[in-house]
């Protein structure tokens, strides 16, 4: 059974322009990419100053709360392909998702944790 005491975490981050969190873990050679993203309506605002492109996507329907485990390469890039399932918003890189209304990274760890254990 594979608890958070188990994963190693290289490094977090949180990106200050839409919120998100981010961590880098590894567990028995593999390594995977936590994201957290919060954009409340504070964010949201500080984004169409920022940058009016991203602010529009997330006005079009762009999840605001959101939380995902990818798995990561050797340089901590996000694995995996996309196909015709992401032009739907459906993203296939993704290995667990969910779009809690309190999004966090813990939900990230729990998510990756119940991945493992499965």
């Amino acid at each position: 059974m594979v608890t958070k005491d188990d994963l190693k975490i290289v490094n977090s981050f949180v990106e200050e322009l839409d919120n998100t969190t981010w961590a880098f873990v590894e567990y028995n050679g593999d390594r995977y990419i936590l994201t957290s993203q919060n954009v409340t309506d504070e964010v949201l605002d500080k984004i169409r100053n920022e940058d009016p492109y991203l602010g529009l996507l997330f006005q079009l329907g762009l999840a605001r709360y959101d939380c995902a485990v990818f798995r990561g390469d050797k340089d901590w890039v996000i694995k995996g392909k996309c196909d015709d399932s992401c032009a739907q918003g459906i993203c296939t890189k993704r290995i667990a998702q969910a779009r809690p209304e309190n999004p966090s990274i813990d939900v990230c760890y729990n998510l990756l944790i119940d991945y493992l254990n499965s």
